[in-house]
């Protein structure tokens, strides 16, 4: 497992009280996203990619919100 998908992973553990949002985990790692990302794409043009995907598929908003930012930043390799 990268270090980033380390990050996200442990970013969140054992706090189970307070759930973030994936739109709002979307923001708080984009520096994450964009370093994973290749140069032309933009973390902010991935954001709204992966939010607009996330909006249209309902089924997504059951998951935990880590296992969909974790798969954005795996998408691109």
């Amino acid at each position: 497992m990268s270090q980033t998908l380390r990050n996200i992973h442990s970013a969140r553990q054992g706090n189970t009280t307070s759930v973030v949002s994936f739109p709002a985990m979307l923001e708080q790692l984009k520096g994450e996203i964009a370093r994973a990302l290749p140069k032309h794409l933009s973390a902010e043009r991935m954001a709204r990619i992966a939010l607009t995907a996330f909006r249209m598929n309902p089924k997504l908003s059951e998951v935990d919100p880590r296992s969909v930012v974790a798969a954005v930043i795996q998408s691109p390799d």
